[in-house]
């Protein structure tokens, strides 16, 4: 019988099988591979991969009148006329089996599928990943682990992490009664160089919090126009210190302010303009190092022009591990930083906001003003400790 044959057995045969899934799937690849080869499956195949189907689709296989034969009597209701496998004509097998073993086809993946399946691992075993990254056709019989790189924000606690926070001494942060917080703001300020920390729910209210410390209306903030501080906290400069906010082009082919991209956007005081008041800077800038010579040079023009200058430094642990640099060879240059332990360091939430005695005490008083103040934060900050003791080590991994 040839191909048109076969196509309209085929039609007849996914109309019998529709409600047999699995069925319907073996008969359409087994049809798909017989159609696109020179050579046809052999009855020993048709058995082997069709095992509750394989009599019913050799009699249909049959050469004249078997499919009209069937389809008379599924239409009676009657019994289909029994047919040996000997009367079957499904041409040579030779040319299939050398085929088959020169180039794998959907056929042998189905079959190895399939015994895959029943020593399979439970759904709850397989680890798939965020539900939003499943491929279709993986679905949670597959074996496969899917690898977020989406950012470093989505890194989840180790059994490690887990049992520090299980054993974090508690108390109230609102009253600066929680010891595991105080040790975490000691601990990031120590290693900056600053006198204080303050322990925020995320890197946008760090940074705004030391904005609304810094700036206040009929005032300005310079910043890289590409910079998290600009783009992605809403706006917030503008609405929480009715200063404004000035974004900085960088020159052509840097990765970084420099002076000679800042000096002349600076505002001095007039009837007309915005006083600038601070220099925001970004270290990193999308995955850049600011090299510390320019932000050398960047605070020396800051103190001409009696400016603060604050670092939104949510990854000021990788630029540390980077260049061999300590964070206090960074903190001496700026007046405020804020540091996530959320990202490469893989805490679940939270930066610390470092700066003097005086700043932090008016940086607290803001952040429960915004509502930030939070209770039994120990749990946390104990991630944020573990997290710098056994993470930030092994950074220059990641770098790697």
């Amino acid at each position: 019988m040839g191909v048109r044959g076969w196509w309209r057995v085929s039609r007849l045969v996914l109309s019998l099988l529709v409600a047999d899934r699995e069925a319907l799937f073996t008969f359409r690849t087994l049809l798909d591979r017989f159609v696109c080869s020179t050579t046809t499956p052999s009855p020993t195949m048709l058995a082997a991969t069709l095992p509750r189907r394989a009599a019913g689709l050799a009699r249909l296989a049959t050469a004249t009148g078997g499919a009209r034969a069937y389809k008379t009597s599924v239409a009676n209701e009657q019994p289909a006329p029994k047919m040996a496998f000997g009367k079957v004509d499904l041409g040579p097998t030779g040319a299939l089996a050398k085929s088959l073993e020169a180039c794998p086809t959907r056929l042998h993946a189905h079959a190895k599928h399939n015994e895959s399946r029943k020593s399979m691992s439970k759904p709850s075993e397989v680890d798939l990943g965020p539900r939003n990254l499943r491929k279709p056709g993986l679905g949670a019989r597959s074996n496969l682990t899917l690898v977020d790189f989406r950012s470093d924000t989505v890194t989840r606690p180790s059994g490690e992490m887990f049992a520090a926070m299980m054993d974090a001494q508690l108390g109230d942060d609102v009253f600066e009664e929680d010891p595991t917080v105080k040790e975490l703001e000691e601990r990031v300020a120590q290693l900056c160089g600053h006198e204080d920390a303050l322990f925020c729910a995320s890197g946008t209210m760090a940074n705004q919090l030391a904005m609304r410390v810094h700036v206040d209306a009929m005032t300005s903030v310079l910043c890289d126009a590409e910079s998290h501080i600009y783009n992605y906290e809403c706006g917030g400069v503008g609405y929480h210190t009715q200063g404004q906010l000035i974004p900085v082009t960088r020159s052509e082919h840097r990765r970084h302010l420099t002076v000679e991209d800042v000096e002349p956007e600076i505002r001095l005081p007039d009837a007309g303009h915005p006083e600038t008041r601070a220099l925001s800077l970004e270290n990193t800038m999308n995955g850049g190092v600011h090299p510390i010579e320019s932000i050398r040079e960047l605070r020396q023009m800051c103190d001409r022009y009696g400016l603060v200058m604050h670092c939104d430094g949510a990854r000021m642990w990788n630029a540390a591990c980077a260049t061999g640099l300590s964070l206090s060879d960074y903190g001496e240059q700026f007046d405020s930083m804020c540091l996530s332990i959320s990202k490469g360091l893989g805490a679940p939430i939270g930066s610390v906001l470092v700066g003097s005695t005086a700043f932090i005490r008016l940086a607290r008083q803001f952040r429960k003003l915004f509502g930030g103040g939070w209770r039994q934060a120990g749990m946390l900050a104990a991630c944020g400790l573990f997290a710098i003791e056994h993470n930030w080590p092994l950074m220059g991994r990641d770098h790697g």
